[in-house]
């Protein structure tokens, strides 16, 4: 075996060893986070993902480790002269989008998918500003630049430069309004270009690419603006403008347009998310038990073939229907959605992309412009279904005594936490009945 293999062979294994050293450090890192899980959770959670990522990141990496010293001694031919390394020249180093592709080809299939769009968006706009320099021509200062860009960009950055021909630097420099909060700049910047980092440091340092590259002492430094763009709840007028104006009336009263006047009583009633609502199978997720009209928001039961269910956290919930819902007749118009077979409680509105509500939210949006009820404040707008679940939940906090609508809209408790939740699990039915009829509504559709 020649001095350069024996060399390479050594390296390889203090890079093993390496890896196993990082990847113990994580494995201390989450008997941490267990700990700090009753503080914070909605930190632990995020940190929780970080983690998870890396690790799986490091378990590819010792794999593949693993794999190049297993072949290394049978391709070795002890016969062969030393070679020379010639020294790597700007010309012939690798550019950053080929890093880039080079570590989202590392995702593939089950869980990673989800991990995977959030890399993509991240490296994506990377590699925009980046990808055609050369990675031993990289500085920190570049990585530094990226994310003074990332905290400027207004939300939904991609389809604002879309529709405006301009690149992501362009929008950035030129934005003077609303811009990505704190903790989208964390989870979905932050995160991923730091993994991507670590990932590079590990497999291309000795390709050219700078290990010392990072993510370290980068901090937001835009507006904490996580509520700017909050909705506020209906109140009363708008409430009556809405359901008692000529569009809704007209709409309850004909065949081919009620599903709008039903839709917006159930967010109503419920407070529940409009995609939640939308992709609701009527055969098999209304209900009665005991006496009790419920719907039920889960991703399991069978829906529409073009529609992909989801919830979020992937907590199923039972929603009971109150009262003056039924007394409308609200059960009258799910009997004549099932006797049509239909599988979406609102079939009008075709399903889009896997999600049944797109079209539904596009249509209140354009209700709301055309009757002057929407509002554009920064923060407290009113711009769609959103406002119905605020409505509830500030309707449920100013009843005489406040009512926790938690166990009802699926969020968490104001006197409770999410682990005591999880211990005396879901509330019974009937239980969730008395706190829905014990808001004070203030407001008949």
């Amino acid at each position: 075996m020649s001095a350069e293999d024996m060399s390479k062979l050594l390296e390889e294994a203090r890079r093993k060893l390496r890896a196993q050293q990082r990847y113990e450090k994580l494995e201390d890192d989450f008997i941490d986070l267990a700990s700090a899980r009753l503080a914070d959770k909605e930190a632990f959670d995020r940190q929780r993902r970080d983690l998870e990522e890396r690790a799986q990141l490091l378990a590819s990496t010792l794999q593949t480790v693993n794999e190049a010293l297993r072949r290394r001694p049978e391709q070795v031919t002890p016969s062969a002269p030393p070679q020379v390394r010639e020294p790597l020249s700007a010309a012939a180093s690798h550019d950053l989008q080929h890093l880039i592709n080079s570590f989202l080809a590392t995702f593939n299939g089950g869980k990673k998918q989800a991990m995977l769009k959030k890399h993509q968006a991240a490296l994506g706009l990377l590699g925009a500003l980046l990808g055609d320099r050369p990675i031993n021509q990289l500085r920190q200062t570049n990585i530094n630049e990226y994310f003074r860009v990332v905290e400027k960009l207004p939300p939904r950055w991609a389809q604002v430069a879309k529709r405006q021909g301009v690149s992501a630097r362009e929008l950035a420099d030129a934005n003077n309004g609303g811009t990505l909060n704190k903790k989208t700049f964390d989870d979905n910047y932050l995160v991923p270009v730091r993994i991507f980092l670590e990932y590079c440091s590990q497999f291309w340092q000795d390709e050219g690419f700078p290990a010392t590259l990072s993510t370290a002492g980068i901090e937001f430094g835009g507006p904490d603006n996580a509520g700017s763009h909050r909705q506020r709840p209906f109140d009363s007028a708008e409430l009556e403008r809405l359901f008692h104006g000529p569009e809704l009336v007209a709409a309850r009263s004909s065949s081919h347009e009620e599903h709008k006047w039903w839709l917006a009583a159930l967010a109503f009633y419920t407070g529940a998310r409009v995609n939640e609502l939308c992709q609701i199978n009527p055969k098999t997720d209304i209900s009665n038990k005991n006496g009790i009209d419920y719907i039920l928001i889960t991703p399991l039961t069978d829906t529409d073939e073009r529609v992909v269910k989801s919830v979020k956290g992937k907590k199923k919930r039972v929603v009971p229907l109150h009262p003056e819902l039924l007394e409308l007749g609200f059960l009258v118009y799910v009997k004549r959605i099932r006797e049509a077979n239909h599988k979406l409680l609102f079939p009008a509105w075709n399903p889009t992309k896997g999600r049944a509500s797109i079209q539904a939210q596009r249509w209140f949006r354009d209700l709301l412009r055309e009757i002057g009820l929407r509002d554009e404040s920064v923060e407290a707008g009113l711009r769609g279904f959103h406002a119905f679940r605020h409505t509830l939940l500030a309707r449920a906090a100013n009843s005489h005594p406040p009512v926790d609508a938690g166990p009802i809209t699926g969020h968490a408790s104001v006197t409770k936490s999410a682990i005591q939740r999880g211990y005396e699990g879901e509330l019974e039915l009937p239980a969730k009945l008395a706190i829905l009829k014990s808001i004070h509504f203030g407001f008949r559709p």
